[in-house]
């Protein structure tokens, strides 16, 4: 269970096709490769990656892997969005991880699996289980009941309870609406950059058999408080600027082309910006989230619908946060 270096397993193993794929996506980082134990249904995960972030994650499956599609740890660490699929024949609230359930032919409930406890229940399992741990300062924020597409070929679906988790900070969450931090390109002829800053969060899933799976993603170190009090911009304030510039910030030019946004919440929260010059480092501020679905129309028929954050405000100075450069 010790994180190994990747380069060094490389450099031992040119040639094992799983030390080649981690050197492609991993060279500098630090893993603990999948331990899957020996009836192919549990699955350990770690990784320490200055580009990728840090994650620990275990997974249970009740059925096979061999049947199910090897488990196995990627590099990225990024957690998919809770809005159900809504593909044709989709049981209710199902959770696709990207498989849509039209698209692979559906799939079929794992054989006794059961789900009896209220979601109450499920939060204190899960709360026991991170005092048991000594994690402290983390809050529910969001999660209920869903039925889980099992990857890697969804052939299968469970019923459980997914709950996220995010650090509670005074009282305010740490809920991260403003975006991951991406950058990608050639820094040079020979090296090309790819870096990923995902949100921190805890993330349960839970059964009446307990904790089915588990992942702690990207966890952060606050280091000082830069700040002790500063004042905020009031909700009036920022919605001027969220109308004023939404229509710039979803402007399509492309012709017979429209977007039509819902907006149905706001919410005042802590996130992590970054710092423009320096990927690993930020600071933690007070932002105003508008939420919402945003739909695109072709010639006045829909064609596709995502609900997300369509706008984060800084509730210090009032500006507009780029999802993607995460400042």
């Amino acid at each position: 269970g010790k994180l190994i270096s990747v380069s060094e397993k490389y450099n031992e193993n040119p040639n094992d096709d799983y030390w080649s794929w981690q050197h492609d996506l991993n060279p500098d980082g630090e893993i603990v490769p999948p331990m899957i134990s020996a009836d192919r249904r549990k699955n350990f995960y770690v990784q320490n990656n200055a580009d990728y972030g840090c994650k620990i994650t275990y997974d249970s499956s009740p059925v096979d892997y061999e049947k199910n599609g090897a488990m196995g740890g990627g590099v990225v660490v990024g957690l998919d969005s809770l809005a159900p699929d809504t593909s044709p024949g989709a049981p209710e609230n199902y959770v696709s991880h990207g498989f849509n359930f039209y698209d692979t032919g559906g799939a079929e409930p794992v054989p006794d699996n059961e789900v009896k406890i209220n979601q109450e229940e499920a939060e204190t399992i899960a709360e026991e289980f991170l005092s048991e741990i000594g994690v402290e300062g983390f809050s529910f924020y969001e999660g209920g009941l869903y039925n889980e597409c099992l990857e890697m070929n969804a052939n299968y679906y469970r019923a459980c309870y997914i709950l996220r988790y995010c650090r509670d900070i005074e009282g305010c969450l740490l809920m991260q609406e403003s975006g991951v931090k991406h950058q990608e390109g050639w820094e040079s002829e020979n090296n090309y950059n790819k870096q990923f800053w995902p949100a921190e969060t805890i993330e349960f899933h839970i059964t009446d058999a307990g904790i089915v799976a588990f992942t702690w993603n990207a966890p952060l170190e606050i280091i000082e408080t830069v700040v002790d009090n500063s004042s905020l911009k009031t909700f009036d304030e920022v919605k001027s600027t969220f109308e004023k510039m939404i229509t710039v910030t979803k402007a399509i030019e492309d012709e017979g082309v429209e977007t039509k946004i819902n907006i149905d919440k706001v919410t005042l929260s802590y996130s992590r910006i970054s710092e423009k010059d320096s990927f690993d480092t930020g600071l933690i501020v007070p932002v105003w989230a508008f939420r919402g679905n945003d739909t695109m129309y072709y010639e006045g028929y829909p064609v596709d619908t995502y609900y997300e954050v369509q706008m984060c405000i800084n509730a210090i100075d009032g500006s507009v946060i780029d999802a993607a450069l995460g400042y």
